[in-house]
């Protein structure tokens, strides 16, 4: 049989109101929520709105914004729909793109166009090159051009035969005749109208040959002199001919350039491109003469098919890098893949004879590009994460511009050809997201940052609850429910919610801004809802039971650890006792993480007390199985000892204290009241209630503090009793300071009521320690001080001995422990 409880107390324990905060349904004035309007764009986040409304209008360098906050705050999907309401007024931002540089080819020249002008410069220019291949040909083709090509060949046959006469006439004075061959022209000496023969002339006199050879020379050098005449009258001639093509072509090519000259009249950038189009079309006539078939061929093999690996044509293409002409407002652009090469752009590069080369065609823009003049919202996990993204991205945003880099030309072995486009002027607001912890991290790590991000806008967790703000979430759920297409909410489901967003919040005056979880809760009531009305023709709702289903599930589909340790304990696996009153013993309260959801458990925690010399003994951190907040309550315990006990003599006590059956890493300070009252009752010698459970941290005056984990931590402690003994009265001891924090499951809130359970908040150890020994503060105060007398005066005839050291992690010595005992004689 359970044993009886020990008379009353002076200490009150909590009602189930105190335990439990239950929404009443009649305060919501609506039949379903599909009758609510849309909620308020930030709910609970004012500071956050104000905050990044002044960043994203502050024109000031380095006034771009981090938004920090927990995950499922919304602080994404919030931020982005204030940055597209915000981008929709502002006008659209300049057009980019890049075009050849007819003085340094591997420098490609960007031009900054109004919002939809580089779609038409693109267009313009690809129209250009197109009718230039029509219409150059056919300009050549035409009678009056063959005209005067024919004229100008007759001028140039005339001229060449004129002194090729005068050649033949001098010749003749000289004895000598002058013949065209298909070798050149050829002098031989002739007499009386005859060719001599080479017998002939050695037949001759010498006077007559030396005459003959002084006149072969001098023909000779006439026929140079007419060979070079020749060849000035060709040069005059192609000069001249290319004077005409050039006239004849330069009006085909003002004509075709005529349009986009005036629809770009007022960008003198561009003019001055199209005036340098112009010359070097003119320059290079002859790429525009081939047929109608050698041109078909050329765009049907397409680049890499010509001498280069880019055909001619391609210097007169525009690469429109960023297009505005169906952007309304600025842009709001999300990277979710923040690569070096994803933000800061890129040059595509192909093969050609055994190198990488690459074209102004082939750059590619990155997301500042497309944001420039806009938003950029990136994620700080992800852009910290990419190797060298994080430098670039800072370059960028230093030097206000946009340049094309390859972040790892130096550990390249294929050789490329380099190409440095002109940079992109850069006028980009980023709002970076990400936690708390990383905007500490990079402001105190990273000097660049504060200068670069000067305008934290920071998302909180909770809010108060009022009656204002819960209208505001029933709001906030009927929108979701409406942009998921799920089911109405009824005012007794939307108050279950309200009451597990209080639990989430852990506190139940505050209700909890962690969104994701509130909107996959929904969405999982929806699903039973559905299987509970398949058959039923789409008009149900949502009801309490709906959502008190989906909590159970969710809660169910983690407890596969925590019911391996419950059956533990049922079996006794795990010793938990619940029966008399012991000396040193008690019941702490842990909580374990499974996955996602936490839960807790009791946990049995003792104390050995022996004479010494005043050192507490954690046996978790002798075993390095004590994190550092275990050890700092651990001290905290040691002191307040020390500090209500040994004002006037040494404590000549040591203490031991441990976990009973842990086996895993402990840490925390929640169990320091625990632990203090196994202390205290193991030197006075007086039993404590095991029924109770006990949780609390300490300060140096015996003050009890608020801890967390208050409603797994109860609810574990109430599951276990029900596996051991569901028919015993049990407790639990708490701070004071955590009643606020109490949003208790239904179950264990009806156990207060019944008074099965009770829950008594304690604000000092001494209260604590009245309910657990039954006696009060001023007795247990005169134990212990009888106690520590006695073991003060059985230390003093103990004799010398050697010094226990105990070694700790790294070979650190604690302080010398309780001296050893001498050796018998």
């Amino acid at each position: 049989m359970p044993r009886k409880r020990r008379t009353k107390y002076k200490h009150p324990i909590l009602s189930p109101a105190e335990a439990r905060w239950t929404c009443d349904p009649s305060v919501f004035d609506f039949e379903t929520t599909e009758a609510l309007e849309s909620p308020e764009a930030f709910l609970g986040q004012k500071r956050a709105l104000r905050a990044l409304s002044f960043g994203a209008d502050a024109g000031s360098p380095g006034f771009n914004v981090f938004v920090s906050g927990m995950n499922g705050t919304g602080r994404t999907s919030m931020t982005e729909n204030f940055l597209q309401e915000l981008a929709a007024v502002r006008e659209a931002p300049e057009d980019y793109c890049y075009v050849y540089n007819f003085e340094e080819e591997s420098r490609p020249r960007q031009l900054g166009l109004p919002a939809g002008m580089g779609v038409a410069l693109r267009n313009g220019m690809d129209d250009l090159v197109k009718e230039l291949a029509r219409s150059l040909p056919k300009a050549f083709e035409e009678e009056d051009y063959e005209r005067e090509r024919m004229a100008l060949k007759m001028t140039v046959e005339r001229h060449q035969a004129e002194a090729f006469e005068e050649l033949r006439a001098a010749a003749e004075e000289h004895g000598f005749a002058i013949a065209r061959t298909q070798q050149g022209f050829a002098v031989a000496p002739v007499k009386d109208g005859q060719v001599l023969e080479p017998a002939q002339m050695a037949e001759m006199e010498e006077e007559e040959q030396e005459a003959l050879k002084a006149g072969e020379t001098e023909v000779r050098n006439l026929l140079r002199l007419t060979l070079r005449k020749f060849r000035d009258i060709e040069k005059e001639a192609t000069k001249s001919l290319e004077k005409q093509e050039r006239d004849n072509a330069e009006s085909v090519v003002a004509h075709a350039l005529y349009n986009l000259r005036k629809q770009f009249r007022g960008q003198k950038r561009v003019r001055a491109f199209l005036d340098q189009v112009q010359e070097d079309i003119l320059d290079n006539i002859e790429e525009f003469k081939a047929s109608d078939e050698e041109q078909n061929e050329l765009q049907m093999v397409g680049p890499g098919a010509s001498e280069t690996a880019f055909p001619f044509s391609y210097r007169y293409k525009v690469n429109l890098l960023v297009n505005h002409a169906e952007q309304e407002g600025v842009p709001v652009v999300r990277e979710a893949y923040p690569t070096y090469r994803n933000l800061l752009g890129s040059a595509d590069h192909q093969s050609y004879y055994g190198n990488l080369v690459s074209h102004f065609t082939m750059i590619r823009p990155g997301s500042m590009h497309r944001a420039n003049g806009g938003f950029l919202v990136i994620d700080a996990e992800d852009l910290l994460s990419s190797p060298q993204a994080w430098e670039g991205f800072k370059r960028a945003l230093k030097v206000k511009e946009l340049n094309l880099e390859e972040p790892f030309d130096q550990f390249k072995t294929t050789s490329t050809v380099a190409m440095r486009p002109e940079p992109i002027p850069l006028r980009l607001k980023v709002v970076m997201i990400g936690t708390p912890l990383i905007f500490h991290l990079l402001s105190t790590n990273d000097s660049d940052f504060p200068e670069l991000f000067k305008v934290p806008a920071e998302f909180r967790a909770s809010m108060n609850r009022s009656p204002r703000s819960i209208e505001a979430f029933a709001g906030f759920c009927a929108a979701r429910c409406k942009d998921l297409e799920l089911r109405p909410l009824t005012p007794a489901a939307v108050a279950r919610l309200a009451e597990h967003s209080s639990r989430r919040a852990g506190q139940r005056d505050r209700l909890d801004l962690r969104f994701r979880d509130l909107i996959d809760l929904i969405s999982e009531a929806d699903y039973w809802a559905c299987k509970e009305d398949q058959d039923d023709d789409g008009s149900s709702v949502i009801d309490r039971d709906d959502v008190e289903v989906a909590i159970n599930n969710r809660d169910d589909r983690g407890m596969h650890l925590q019911e391996n340790v419950l059956r533990m304990i049922r079996e006794g696996t795990i010793r938990m006792d619940l029966g008399e009153a012991r000396v040193g013993q008690i019941h702490g309260l842990t909580v374990l993480q499974a996955g996602q959801r936490p839960f807790g458990l009791p946990a049995r925690v003792s104390a050995r007390i022996t004479a010494g010399q005043g050192f507490v003994v954690n046996v978790e951190r002798e075993v390095q199985l004590s994190g550092p907040f275990h050890n700092k309550g651990v001290l905290i315990l040691t002191g307040y000892l020390k500090g209500r006990y040994g004002l006037n003599h040494p404590l000549s006590v040591n203490a031991s204290i441990v976990f009973e059956q842990s086996y895993s890493p402990v840490d925390g300070d929640s169990a320091t009241l625990a632990e203090l009252c196994c202390v205290l009752s193991g030197i006075s010698e007086v039993p404590m209630r095991q029924d109770i459970a006990i949780t609390g941290s300490l300060d140096q005056m015996g003050r009890v503090q608020a801890v967390g984990g208050l409603n797994e931590k109860i609810e574990g402690f109430w599951a276990a009793c029900q596996e051991l003994d569901p028919e015993r009265d049990v407790g639990v001891i708490l701070p004071a300071t955590n009643v606020r924090h109490l949003m208790l499951s239904q179950e264990v809130t009806e156990a207060v009521a019944s008074k099965q359970l009770s829950i008594w908040p304690v604000e000092t150890v001494e209260d604590a320690l009245e309910i657990l020994t039954g006696i009060t503060a001023e007795q247990m105060d005169q134990l212990v001080e009888d106690r520590l007398q006695l073991l003060r005066e059985n230390v003093r005839g103990m004799g010398g001995g050697g010094e226990s050291v105990v070694l700790m992690r790294d070979h650190q010595e604690l302080p010398a422990g309780p001296p050893d005992p001498g050796p018998k004689k």
